[in-house]
């Protein structure tokens, strides 16, 4: 149809016709959404790996590593650098949450993004992307991935518990969001914030430690906050949670197994 037949039409008609070829664009959108979001479905489909009978109650041990390592189809666990980190437990130490961001450095050229998801269910570890750069600068001021994962055992939870005890269905939750966590700048939690540090060495040994510290080696930093249960609005099975609050700075004495 030209312009000059659409312009002798009646308008009532000109308006019908404008309606039908919106309705159709807008069909048109909807089918190209579905498409690309089919596409990007698969795509996620593809690229992750449940891990068969591991929860975050039992995803620290060294055979869950090996199997992080032959997912990612990397051989030297120095490889991976650990971007950031959270772990999560309840108020009688078992671990409901993990969730870490890892990059793969393949080689000079190709680096991958991986992101670790485990909870009381299933844990799930999925390629998010590939760069074609050189990211080998990130061993400059990450942990990698092979003294970091092992030394995750030694979250001194279980310390927290005994001499810092919440009550049932609080939650404790350490998280490594340090811009450097190879060389990680703790001091101002403890002199400005008042955070209570605490260093764990590599046989799990618990002290604590004020503002002079200074790590003896290498180490995965952590800051822990606290969920304290909201005595007020927690009624029978509800658990209601106050703000989380930082409490602690941990450093654990990286260490392979």
């Amino acid at each position: 149809m030209t312009f000059a037949q659409f312009k002798r039409m009646k308008p009532v008609y000109q308006r019908r016709l404008v309606i039908a070829l919106l309705i159709v664009f807008v069909l048109f959108l909807l089918v190209l959404f579905a498409i690309s979001a089919g596409v990007n479905a698969i795509k996620v489909a593809i690229n992750t790996t449940t891990l068969e009978g591991v929860t975050a109650s039992n995803l620290l041990s060294k055979t869950n590593m090996n199997t992080i390592l032959s997912t990612m189809k990397q051989e030297n666990a120095s490889e991976i650098m650990v971007m950031d980190s959270s772990v999560v437990f309840t108020s009688d130490a078992v671990a409901v949450q993990v969730e870490m961001n890892l990059v793969n450095i393949v080689d000079d050229g190709i680096a991958e993004n991986w992101t670790l998801v485990s909870d009381e269910k299933k844990t799930k570890l999925r390629k998010v992307s590939t760069e074609y750069t050189n990211m080998k600068a990130l061993k400059m001021r990450k942990v990698p991935f092979s003294t970091y994962f092992p030394s995750l055992e030694r979250i001194p939870v279980e310390y927290l518990v005994l001499n810092f005890p919440l009550k049932d269905g609080g939650r404790f939750t350490f998280t490594d969001n340090f811009g450097n966590n190879l060389e990680p700048d703790y001091a101002g939690y403890i002199t400005e914030q008042g955070l209570l540090g605490m260093w764990v060495s590599k046989i799990g040994a618990v002290s604590t430690f004020g503002e002079e510290f200074t790590p003896v080696s290498t180490c995965v930093p952590f800051i822990c906050s606290i969920e304290e249960v909201n005595s007020e609005k927690s009624k029978g099975k509800k658990v209601v949670l106050l703000e989380p609050e930082d409490a602690y700075v941990v450093l654990l004495e990286a260490s392979p197994y």
